[in-house]
C-alpha cells in the first residue's frame, strides 16, 4: 500500500509540473496547479485518514496532518462564505495553493520516509552493545 500510495502521489506531483510547464505563460496557467491540487489533495485526505485508523507508522504526524488540513479546509470555506467581506483576488488565490501545497509537500516527505526509512549507522561508542 505504501509502495502505491508513494507512486500515485509522485504521478500527481509530475503531472502538475508537467501541466504547469506546457502551460507556461498562458492566461490560464493556474488552473495547472489547481487542476493537480484537486488531485492530490482528495488522495493524501484518504491516505491520511487510512493511516491514522490502521495507526500505520507516522501516524501521529499523519494526524497532524489531518488535523491543519481540517483546519485549512474551514478557514478556505469561511474565507469563501463571508458575505460583507471583501477579499482581494490575490489574497484568496495564496490563501487556495500556498497551504494546500505546503500540506501536499509535509505529506508526500512523510510518505517518501515511510517507503525509505533512513538508515541509522551506529556510533562508535560501545559498538557491541545496541540501545
Amino acid at each position: 500500500m505504501k509502495y502505491l500510495d508513494l507512486a500515485i502521489q509522485t504521478i500527481i506531483f509530475v503531472f502538475g509540473m508537467v501541466m504547469l510547464f506546457v502551460s507556461w505563460g498562458e492566461a490560464d496557467w493556474p488552473f495547472a496547479i489547481l487542476y493537480a491540487q484537486a488531485l492530490l489533495g482528495p488522495w493524501q485526505m484518504t491516505s491520511s485518514i487510512v493511516s491514522v485508523i490502521a495507526k500505520a507508522p507516522f501516524h501521529r504526524k499523519k494526524r497532524l496532518h489531518l488535523l491543519l488540513a481540517a483546519v485549512y479546509l474551514i478557514v478556505l470555506y469561511a474565507c469563501g462564505n463571508m458575505s460583507g467581506v471583501s477579499i482581494s483576488g490575490r489574497f484568496f488565490s495564496i490563501l487556495l495553493t500556498v497551504p494546500a501545497w505546503a500540506l501536499a509537500i509535509f505529506y508526500y516527505i512523510l510518505t517518501w520516509q515511510w517507503v525509505f526509512p533512513r538508515i541509522r549507522k551506529g556510533g562508535n561508542f560501545l559498538p557491541n552493545l545496541s540501545f
